[in-house]
């Protein structure tokens, strides 16, 4: 016994395409809740750097802990890092990857010095002038103080923001910073991973653990 062909209408009813419209239209509404929402525009990241940039400006204390690589044209090696700022008054604490060897440099509005494992010391009008005199690196440790905790030198420095609000880039007396990535750290928005370099010099910077009042 043969079985006759299906045969289909020539125009199908409109109940059995709203049937199909309806899931259709479901499925798509569903689907555009799911697109990441649209960037911010400039000013709102504009205005969004100028407030996390008023909070951090009034950041005096903070203590933090990381590691420290660099890299020059001929040599390159690696640190243990203890940052302490209070006020005027800063502790740097700089050890050997091995914890072999290591100093500690000591800033206050007088000027730096600092103290090497075998107990020398050494003093000057600045701290980027004595590591300069004694390292032969160009390290701006009196800049570093406030990029580590992610803001320029001066509001003259170019900058450039995140869709945050916060700083990814800003160039300064030939030196560029990037910023690689944040950590929230009690009520702010601290660096986690940045890079100093210049033409001379690369620092990569890594902070374990920020400890703030």
């Amino acid at each position: 016994m043969h079985s006759s062909p299906l045969s289909l209408p020539n125009r199908l009813s409109l109940p059995f395409w709203a049937g199909l419209a309806l899931p259709l239209l479901l499925a798509l509404s569903a689907g555009c809740t799911t697109l990441p929402p649209a960037p911010p525009s400039d000013a709102l990241a504009q205005a969004q750097w100028e407030a996390h940039r008023d909070r951090l400006s009034r950041l005096n204390d903070w203590t933090l802990r990381g590691r420290a690589a660099y890299t020059t044209p001929t040599e390159g090696g690696s640190l243990s890092l203890f940052w302490q700022h209070q006020g005027t008054q800063t502790r740097l604490v700089l050890t050997s990857a091995l914890g072999q060897g290591g100093a500690e440099l000591l800033i206050d509005p007088l000027g730096a010095s600092l103290r090497d494992s075998e107990g020398r010391e050494y003093s000057a009008e600045s701290a980027d002038t004595l590591l300069q005199r004694l390292t032969g690196l160009p390290v701006p440790v009196s800049a570093l103080s406030r990029w580590i905790i992610g803001l320029p030198e001066d509001d003259a420095s170019p900058t450039r923001l995140d869709a945050q609000g916060r700083l990814r880039q800003l160039e300064s007396d030939g030196w560029l910073v990037q910023y690689r990535e944040y950590v929230e750290v009690n009520d702010h928005v601290l660096p986690r991973r940045l890079t100093v370099e210049r033409e001379d010099l690369q620092l990569r910077l890594v902070i374990d653990a920020w400890t703030l009042p």
